[in-house]
């Protein structure tokens, strides 16, 4: 079966090389409309602060929707118009870090950090529902030998996950013998996990650039699988064909990140630029695409951009890098999240903007592709900008899903000095299409 697999990629290789020349996409942007037209709903309570929303819809009902954040877990049974604070399992801590799954059948996992009080976060517990959420009960714990942060969850057809994450030997440690590293496990219903696997070489423990932290692993319809992180201001790649027993001797170096993953963007208090892995899920010419998005300040500290490269040959060649935001160069644009529509391959990229100020007040924008990254229509969902305040964190991430057309999406809004989950949700047929005049994006 891989040999097929490589068999189909190498002809598609082909197909999208141009005579004498290293695979090239024109990224093809389109200005959205300036209005939000998306009802924004404010989960969080009065008198509560959270941030770093997973979103998830459920795939067997569409109208269970779950949003997991730093504070609570929220669950929607009528599509995202009425909402209800889920009661997790006592038997574990749960230390922040929430990522929310849903498989075919419907059955729903989420993922979270945990650890003794007062010590390391060593620990990642998956709690799972078989009822859509209504109740949940722990599945299993995976224990590392040191702190973990950046964990991120990919799942296959049969329930089987893969995980990676940062691991520190002491979180923010200035000790040069402490060291990190990317690691990777893997699990059937996140009940057992297998032995940890390093990826990365090591790092520094400061949570700075010099630290690898991971962002995305993804899994074939064959098995293959492929991981993504940046370290140094550079984003790497590795990739197993063998199910996981073996990975690449040398990492490939897919891009510079300019400002690396700790983006100084002004009035946020630290801002994460993890880049985004994505692989296309479909049966046809482009399955097993890997795409990949990332922000970095290529362009100047004074101009954050979200930036796309797609591969067709399991990361050993990567497009140049493509702007998805359609702005004039001069604003930010910063913490992307990205989702593929598995049915058609359509891809939606959520992330913060600052287009329409001169100050720090920012915008939620949606960018989408309906041909594979060749052009993305940018439009603005938040219904209203927030002025984030320096002094209150506002995590590492964001959240969106996509199922058969229906976008969800959650992100962290400040108001009055508190940190507060929106969501809002909408179908592909209400976004503006690209028209037929598009122009080239600026690099």
């Amino acid at each position: 079966m891989i040999v097929n697999a490589v068999y189909r990629m190498k002809i598609e290789l082909l197909r999208c090389l141009l005579p004498g020349l290293m695979l090239v996409v024109a990224c093809v942007l389109v200005p959205g409309p300036a209005t939000a037209q998306y009802n924004n709903i404010v989960l969080t309570p009065e008198g509560v602060s959270e941030y770093e929303p997973s979103v998830v819809i459920n795939r067997k009902n569409p109208k269970i929707i779950i949003v997991a954040a730093s504070r609570n877990v929220y669950r929607s049974s009528d599509g995202g118009t009425t909402w209800e604070t889920c009661k997790l399992s006592p038997e574990v801590a749960n230390h922040g870090g929430n990522i929310v799954v849903s498989d075919r059948k419907g059955d729903l996992y989420l993922f979270h950090l945990s650890g003794e009080a007062g010590g390391r976060t060593d620990r990642i517990a998956c709690q799972t529902s078989k009822d859509f959420g209504a109740t949940w009960s722990l599945a299993g714990v995976m224990t590392a030998t040191g702190d973990i942060r950046n964990p991120s969850i990919t799942m296959d057809s049969k329930s089987e996950f893969l995980m990676v994450w940062t691991q520190h030997d002491a979180y923010g440690s200035d000790d040069a013998s402490h060291h990190s590293r990317i690691m990777i496990a893997e699990s059937k219903e996140g009940k057992k996990w297998s032995t940890p696997i390093a990826l990365s070489r090591e790092g520094d423990c400061r949570d700075g650039n010099a630290t690898p932290k991971a962002a995305g692993v993804v899994i074939s319809r064959e098995g293959y699988r492929v991981s993504t992180w940046s370290h140094e201001q550079k984003i790497y790649a590795d990739r197993s064909f063998d199910k996981g027993r073996m990975w690449l001797s040398n990492d490939i170096e897919v891009e510079k990140q300019p400002g690396g993953t700790n983006l100084v963007i002004p009035g946020v208090a630290g801002t994460a630029g993890l880049p985004i892995l994505l692989m296309n899920q479909t049966s046809g010419r482009y399955a097993g695409m890997l795409n990949l998005f990332w922000a970095d300040q290529r362009n100047g500290a004074d101009d954050t951009d979200i930036w796309f490269a797609r591969s067709v040959n399991y990361g050993d060649n990567w497009t140049p890098a493509a702007r998805v935001n359609d702005d004039a160069k001069g604003k930010h644009q910063y913490m992307p999240a990205a989702a593929s529509d598995a049915s058609n391959g359509n891809l939606y990229i959520l992330y913060y903007d600052r287009r329409n100020y001169d100050d720090n007040q920012t915008d939620v924008y949606l960018a989408v592709s309906r041909d594979q990254g060749a052009t993305f229509n940018n439009v603005k969902i938040s219904d209203r900008p927030f002025t984030p305040d320096p002094s209150v964190p506002s995590g590492d991430r964001i959240g969106i899903d996509v199922h058969n057309g229906l976008i969800v999406a959650a992100w962290t809004r400040h108001d009055e000095g508190a940190t507060r989950i929106v969501f809002t949700t909408m179908r592909d047929s209400e976004l503006s299409a690209p028209s037929n005049n598009a122009s080239a994006s600026p690099k």
